[in-house]
């Protein structure tokens, strides 16, 4: 299915993420509402709270890590 497929932005997010990192979308210049709107529809993404700093934003899902590792295969 086209939408299970990951374009570059959606790569950049996931990318930022990887870590289990909580990051806000100021994070990611030049990625938008739709792409992170997007990302939760996959469930690659989730809403989070940073315990440490209370950063409010997102972080990556197990079903998002395994997007980006096929994101990787595919040379993204």
């Amino acid at each position: 299915m086209a939408s299970d497929l990951l374009n570059t932005k959606e790569m950049k997010v996931l990318r930022g993420l990887c870590l289990g990192d909580v990051e806000d979308e100021a994070h990611f210049a030049g990625v938008g509402r739709k792409t992170f709107d997007g990302l939760l529809a996959k469930g690659w993404i989730e809403h989070a709270t940073d315990e440490t700093y209370g950063t409010m934003g997102f972080q990556i899902t197990p079903a998002g890590e395994a997007a980006l590792e096929l994101g990787h295969e595919a040379g993204l």
